[in-house]
């Protein structure tokens, strides 16, 4: 009984461990990103200015 208990818990973790991969993934896919995108314009801006 105890062996397939300690199985079944394995089986459950890696089940979660697979959906928490999915949101993470999800989670970037859908996140806006634009705000990061025009920080790095704005930086390579000031740089080509700065030489």
């Amino acid at each position: 009984m105890e062996q397939s208990d300690r199985q079944l818990m394995m089986t459950a973790q890696r089940g979660l461990r697979r959906l928490d991969a999915r949101r993470s993934e999800h989670a970037l896919l859908t996140w806006d990103h634009s705000g990061i995108e025009q920080e790095e314009i704005d930086a390579l801006g000031a740089m080509g200015q700065a030489r």
